[in-house]
């Protein structure tokens, strides 16, 4: 009768096996914080702001477009409108009082991106709110 040598599993072997384990345990886990944070860099957004693109399920559209810091910023505040998700791509940023509520206020008027983007270049914020007191004014 022969005899069984029983084998003794070392530390080290045990080691080798499960730490890549547990790596692979952690990154499985953590695939989509992962993929969020690729989809951040890749976009230029902020990881937050690619989740709450997620959420709203926009980022398919939102990645075919540069970045845009008016819809970084609107897209996390209560002023943001998905009706008006395209235009917020176009409508450059401006670092003012009630910019978000007033883009949205111009839009709900009728005015495009690119008639906002004149009257933040051209008018003062005075008459930017003269104009949100208004209807639409076609000649402007």
């Amino acid at each position: 009768m022969k005899k069984h040598k029983k084998r003794k599993l070392s530390i080290k072997k045990i080691s080798l096996l499960l730490i890549p384990l547990i790596i692979f345990v952690a990154i499985l886990v953590n695939l989509t914080r992962i993929i969020t944070y690729v989809e951040s860099k890749i976009t230029g957004y902020e990881y937050d702001t690619i989740t709450v693109f997620h959420d709203f399920d926009v980022y398919d559209d939102i990645k075919k477009h540069d970045y845009s810091e008016t819809l970084e910023k609107i897209i996390v505040s209560e002023y943001y409108n998905p009706k008006y998700l395209k235009e917020y791509l176009d409508i450059e940023y401006h670092q003012k009082d009630n910019f978000l509520e007033d883009i949205n206020s111009l839009l709900v008027l009728g005015y495009n991106a690119s008639e906002i983007n004149t009257i933040y270049q051209e008018l003062t914020d005075e008459s930017i709110k003269l104009i949100i007191k208004n209807n639409y004014l076609k000649d402007i």
